[in-house]
């Protein structure tokens, strides 16, 4: 038997992926119990491999609407560790011609929240060599699909920049640094 369509789309992520992230001397450790998918084997090496730790897709409820996520994974953006939730945003996209980084954190900032608030950047302890690295970057990758064909635009904070905007009371009320 085969893969199953979760696993076959996981791994087309990472492949889609990889070539734009390897991430160099990275291992991740999985001790996710709600899958049985695992970027290779638990407490193994995954060297070179650019998106980490795969899951997905799955629908996050948020102040009671469904939020489509495709997927969400770790990689490795210029050093630093981001935790990326792949967001369908469907009816909740604003058009993305002229779409500023402020308007862009404003529609990935529920996402954002969620994350931060439910703790899902630490489920994944990834090490560079023998050192744990921390999660530095929450980042959402806003996708649309329009007649069959997909944009996207993607915005990163850090984490303290995204609990900052969650104790303002969201992103309208507080100045947006680029991280």
């Amino acid at each position: 038997m085969g893969p199953s369509p979760r696993d076959r789309f996981l791994r087309n992520i990472a492949l889609a992926v990889l070539p734009s992230l390897a991430a160099p001397s990275c291992r991740c450790d999985t001790r996710d119990s709600n899958s049985r998918v695992f970027v290779g084997a638990p407490g193994t090496s995954s060297q070179g491999f650019g998106v980490m730790a795969a899951k997905g897709p799955e629908i996050w409820t948020i102040d009671g609407k469904p939020f489509e996520i495709r997927a969400n994974y770790f990689v490795v953006v210029g050093g630093r560790l981001q935790f990326t939730v792949d967001y369908l945003c469907a009816d909740r996209c604003p058009e993305f011609a002229g779409l500023s980084e402020d308007a862009a954190f404003a529609v990935a900032f529920p996402v954002m929240k969620y994350a931060v608030d439910n703790g899902l950047y630490s489920r994944t302890t990834v090490r560079s060599g023998t050192e744990p690295m921390k999660t530095e970057l929450i980042g959402v990758a806003i996708t649309q699909q329009v007649n069959g064909r997909e944009r996207g635009y993607r915005v990163a904070r850090t984490l303290e920049q995204v609990r900052a905007t969650i104790r303002a009371g969201g992103p309208e009320a507080t100045p947006l640094a680029r991280p």
